[in-house]
């Protein structure tokens, strides 16, 4: 197997011209340091024992719908999503 001898190509302009070529001067691009990306917490329920009072809400209203349920609850305090999954545990525990 042959192998390439590989050398930089000779640059043939004498060392004066060279020396006279203008400089390209690369401007180094500083990127700007983006903001630190904003973390979204979980809404967290603000009342003690929040299941317990999802249950609590939903007994004392049993002929309201559930969206009015759920906003009562998140009216109180508690989070949408606790909220949401605790009445719905409720309404299948009252269909048995």
């Amino acid at each position: 197997m042959a192998t390439r001898n590989r050398r930089a190509p000779k640059n043939d302009q004498p060392e004066e011209a060279q020396e006279a070529a203008p400089e390209v001067q690369v401007e180094e691009v500083q990127q700007e340091e983006a903001p630190a990306p904003v973390v979204k917490t979980r809404n967290a329920s603000t009342v003690e024992s929040p299941v317990k009072r999802v249950w609590a809400i939903a007994d004392s209203m049993p002929e309201a719908k559930r969206k009015d349920v759920i906003a009562a609850c998140v009216a109180e305090g508690i989070a949408f999503f606790t909220a949401r999954t605790q009445y719905q545990k409720w309404k299948q525990n009252q269909a048995t």
